[in-house]
């Protein structure tokens, strides 16, 4: 196959269409939406977000609207691009976009518009707010060269979740702050419960399978410069080798499953008390305290190598798009900022008891801060902090060939007989980044011009 010489705009939107399977040709979508405003949502988001409870009093308000939220449909990306392309659309907009992995590819496959405009026309309670009261950092996060594009209905942000009754019974009652805090603590409760002959629990978690939510929370918590000129992140870096080795030492000393849990499920060993804490994104944490009690469980800021800011924290937004030339934008936009803007203290509570955080500052205030009910969820004001000094994902689509390359050589390098050291380790990741992409070229053939 002939070599190619991509531009990073060409292979953003490569990237975008090879991860969404599309085939960018029409499919036919049989006319266009009518007075039904179609809204897909992903089931997963349907499971704890009232977005259907929110479209039927909608259309109690608004005569002649008839707004209907559904389940996103196996293979839905290929099948809205074929009707954009054909003016078919049957939709208005879809979610959930995440914004570290979505938001770039979305947009350079022509997928979803800017809200902009619609958010200044529209005449619904909360409008006139809406982006001055979004947290700076997620308004930012959602947007595109200068555009914004998500709504963000909650937010998920990584966190340090702990069992406060096995750190009490080894005498700890407030949350780490530093590498050498955590690893003395978890060593402390390691003791305690082997000294009452518990072998099953373990100190420490990492959600694997998602570099966020492991390695890359380590590496944001230690440096102030996580990503390189290209967007990907800084791997060659002295605070790449420090974070390999602190979580290569976690595991090797026992705090930690064998390999930091390699083949376990390690969520479910959390929600079942299988681990005495865990770095992971904030709702896992309520998922916890809701099966062991909300006196037994608690969420906290991730430690940092210092006890400095660094970076932050991984955060994003689940969000929601106008899909490009979509029916009825003005509508569907109106009933997203009437369903989940920051005056809707129905939604905003909803959302916040399934441990997800808001996007507007006043709803720290007004609900987290301010109703006796939200008393348990004040934590999200503390993690508030970290999303504020956040390091944004670079808008690409580099995040899952990371991922990608980091759990190939994951295992190897942390198993307790390892040899590799943290720069071959590096090499091979920076070798497997370059075979991801390749494949991702050959996957869509040439550019058409």
């Amino acid at each position: 196959m002939k070599s190619l010489s991509f531009s990073r705009r060409d292979f953003l939107k490569l990237a975008g269409a090879a991860a969404g399977g599309l085939v960018l040709v029409s499919c036919g979508g049989g006319g266009s939406g009518g007075d039904q405003i179609r809204i897909m949502v992903d089931s997963w988001a349907l499971a704890y977000a009232p977005f259907q409870a929110m479209a039927k009093k909608y259309n109690e308000l608004h005569s002649g609207v008839n707004i209907k939220v559904e389940a996103s449909p196996g293979g839905w990306m290929t099948k809205v691009i074929g009707q954009i392309r054909s003016n078919e659309l049957l939709w208005s907009a879809a979610g959930v976009m995440s914004s570290f992995n979505d938001l770039a590819a979305w947009v350079q496959i022509d997928l979803i518009q800017p809200i902009d405009d619609y958010i200044a026309a529209s005449t619904e309670e909360g409008a006139g707010k809406y982006l001055t009261d979004m947290l700076p950092n997620v308004r930012e996060d959602q947007s595109y060269d200068g555009k914004v594009y998500g709504i963000p209905f909650s937010l998920e942000n990584i966190t340090y979740q702990w069992n406060t009754e096995w750190f009490g019974k080894a005498g700890i009652s407030q949350a780490p702050k530093t590498w050498q805090e955590l690893y003395d603590y978890c060593k402390k409760v390691k003791d305690t419960m082997a000294s009452e002959g518990n072998t099953e629990t373990y100190a420490l978690c990492f959600d694997l399978g998602h570099l966020n939510r492991n390695l890359g929370t380590l590496f944001y918590s230690i440096s102030d410069h996580p990503f390189d000129e290209e967007g990907l992140l800084n791997w060659d870096t002295p605070e790449m080798r420090e974070s390999l080795q602190f979580m290569r030492k976690l595991s090797r000393d026992g705090l930690t499953p064998p390999n930091c849990g390699e083949g376990l499920e390690i969520v479910d060993m959390w929600t079942r008390g299988r681990a005495a804490s865990l770095y992971s994104c904030s709702s896992r944490g309520v998922w916890a305290q809701k099966d062991l009690g909300f006196d037994k469980v608690t969420t906290s800021q991730v430690p940092t190598g210092d006890g400095e800011k660094h970076s932050g924290t991984v955060f994003w937004g689940n969000s929601v798009c106008i899909l490009n030339q979509a029916p009825n934008a003005q509508q569907a936009l109106d009933f997203l900022i009437y369903a989940s803007g920051p005056q809707n203290t129905e939604w905003q509570k909803t959302i916040i008891e399934a441990g997800t955080s808001p996007a507007f500052g006043s709803v720290y205030t007004d609900l987290i801060e301010g109703d006796p009910d939200l008393q348990p969820y004040r934590w999200m004001s503390e993690i508030r902090d970290q999303v504020e000094v956040s390091a944004l994902s670079p808008k690409n689509y580099f995040y899952q060939i990371q991922n990608e390359a980091w759990n190939r050589h994951r295992a190897d390098y942390l198993k307790d007989d390892s040899t590799m050291t943290e720069d071959e380790l590096i090499q091979k990741v920076y070798e497997s980044i370059r075979e991801i992409q390749e494949t991702v070229k050959e996957s869509v053939g040439t550019i058409t011009p």
